[in-house]
C-alpha cells in the first residue's frame, strides 16, 4: 500500500502601503518581483518572487517551525510587520496572508508611546499608544496632513514633495510630550526615510491605557 507523505504551503502578498496602516486597503497596488526567504531557525531554505498579483506561495513544506523575510527594494520601507520576519508553525495545511506592506520613499514615520519612565527613549517594555493624531504641515503651502496611530502606536506620511516640513502630536491638556515635545522641523528630500518617535506622560502621575486611549479621544473630539 502506497502511503503519501502530508505537505503544507505558506502563501501572502507583497502591497504597497500607501496609507502606513500595515494592513492592504483597496485600491493599494501590488509589488511584483520582490523577494520573498524562506528559512527555519538554522539556515536559509528557499526562496521565490512575487508574480503579477504580488502574491507568493511556498509549497511542499512539512510540518515544522518556518520564517518568512522581504528583500526590501531600494525606494521603500517596510511598514508590515514592524519587523522583517513572519513567524508561523505549519502542520500540514495552508497558512494564508502572511502578507507584506511596503512604503514608498519619502517617508516620515514613527511610534507614540508611554514614556514610563520619563527617558525620552522608546523602549521594550513601555506602551504603545492607540489613536493618537500626528500632523506633518507643508512649510511651504500650509496644507497639512494627518496621520492616527494603529494598535501598534504607529504612525506614517509618505508619497511626500521634497521641502520644508513640521510635524507634531496633538495632545490634551492632561498629556505633555517627553522625546520631541515640540514641533519637529524637517526637510524631506527624495531619499528621505524619518523616524521620530514621540513619547508622551501624563501632566500629573501616571495613567493607565484606558485613560490614555480616553484622553487621546478627547483630543480627537477637539480637532474635530
Amino acid at each position: 500500500m502506497l502511503f503519501r507523505s502530508r505537505v503544507g504551503k505558506i502563501s501572502g502578498t507583497v502591497f504597497e502601503d500607501k496609507n502606513y496602516n500595515g494592513v492592504r486597503n483597496d485600491g493599494e497596488p501590488a509589488l511584483p518581483n520582490w523577494k520573498l526567504i524562506l528559512s527555519n531557525p538554522s539556515h536559509v531554505i528557499d526562496s521565490t518572487y512575487t508574480d503579477l498579483a504580488g502574491n507568493y506561495l511556498f509549497s511542499n513544506l512539512r510540518g515544522r517551525t518556518y520564517f518568512i523575510s522581504e528583500e526590501t527594494q531600494e525606494g521603500y520601507v517596510l511598514s508590515s510587520p514592524s519587523e522583517n520576519l513572519r513567524y508561523m508553525s505549519l502542520s500540514y495545511d495552508e497558512v494564508t496572508k502572511q502578507d507584506f506592506g511596503n512604503v514608498q520613499l519619502p517617508v516620515v514615520h514613527g511610534v507614540v508611546y508611554e514614556d514610563a519612565n520619563y527617558d525620552s527613549l522608546l523602549e521594550g517594555t513601555e506602551n504603545r499608544l492607540q489613536n493618537f493624531l500626528v500632523k506633518l504641515r507643508n512649510d511651504s503651502t500650509s496644507e497639512t496632513d494627518s496621520s492616527l496611530t494603529d494598535s501598534r502606536g504607529l504612525y506614517g506620511f509618505s508619497h511626500l514633495q521634497p521641502g520644508h516640513y513640521s510635524l507634531f502630536v496633538t495632545l490634551s491638556d492632561s498629556l505633555v510630550g517627553t522625546e520631541h515635545k515640540d514641533t519637529i522641523k524637517l526637510t524631506i528630500k527624495l531619499t528621505t526615510n524619518e523616524l521620530v518617535n514621540f513619547g508622551v506622560v501624563p501632566a500629573s502621575g501616571r495613567l493607565d491605557p484606558v485613560k490614555f486611549r480616553t484622553l487621546a479621544g478627547d483630543t480627537l473630539l477637539r480637532e474635530k
